[in-house]
């Protein structure tokens, strides 16, 4: 399970009982390691591993296709209380070389994607412009945020973690991944759509988090042409999505929200 149940007392008293158990979810230590070598350290929810592996290698630009991974192997260690995994991608030997030149070491933290990074030219990358994509309409909008609580379990048991659901252009749900960092999130739902082959402007990502400036970058590298977020964009999602040419939605609501680009 992703997550543990330990005991609380609620205040006040429910039912003359002020001990209880809740569920919180994991947050556990990810390395990744490729080719031997260790690249970052990441705290992520334990599910879903592999495909968080080939997103973050695709949107962090360590491989430019998924031809270039060769195997995924992920490994559970149960050292005491903290339980932490390994995962070990063998890569091309010309991906593994550039790696080297650009090497970067993260001690990640929840929802921090800059621990580590070596010079300011490393934060914005130089993205090409996204292909437009279908035309999403205020009701698709409308249905995919209605029925994006129905499809997060470990949110409904936890409370905790966020969302990241690929729609159809009609507003359908197709796939969601849940983590307590929404970078993880999406790196998760980017590493399930390029390895299934799913078509990037025939949709639109919805975050049940802001919009930050990552998450637009992440997007923008596999070709996604339209944002959705539940939150507020910062000023530089903001800019990005216009200079890349993304549809940037934020503060998505049932019957309303905010278009910015």
């Amino acid at each position: 399970m992703d997550y543990l149940e330990w005991p609380i007392t609620r205040w006040p008293p429910q039912v003359d009982e002020t001990h209880n158990n809740d569920c919180v979810a994991k947050e556990c230590p990810v390395a990744l390691v490729y080719n031997g070598i260790s690249h970052a350290v990441m705290m992520a929810t334990p599910s879903e591993l592999d495909n968080l592996a080939r997103g973050f290698s695709l949107t962090e630009g360590i491989v430019p296709s998924l031809e270039h991974i060769y195997g995924i192997d992920v490994h559970q260690h149960d050292g005491g209380e903290i339980e932490s995994y390994t995962v070990e991608l063998e890569i091309s030997a010309r991906c593994m070389s550039q790696l080297s030149v650009q090497r970067r070491q993260l001690s990640g933290r929840t929802g921090c994607g800059l621990c580590g990074v070596e010079s300011l030219s490393h934060v914005l990358r130089d993205l090409d412009h996204v292909s437009p994509g279908a035309r999403i309409s205020s009701s698709a909008i409308d249905a995919a945020v209605q029925g994006l609580h129905q499809r997060q379990p470990l949110q409904k048991v936890t409370g905790g973690v966020h969302a990241a659901a690929w729609c159809h252009e009609d507003g359908s749900i197709q796939q969601v991944f849940e983590d307590v960092g929404r970078h993880n999130a999406l790196d998760k739902l980017i590493g399930y759509m390029v390895a299934n082959g799913v078509d990037c402007r025939a949709g639109f990502v919805l975050m049940s988090s802001r919009g930050s400036y990552e998450i637009i970058q992440k997007a923008a590298v596999v070709g996604v042409s339209t944002v959705v977020t539940l939150s507020a964009p910062s000023a530089l999602a903001c800019q990005l999505a216009k200079r890349v040419g993304m549809t940037l939605i934020g503060f998505a609501r049932p019957g309303r929200h905010s278009q910015y680009c």
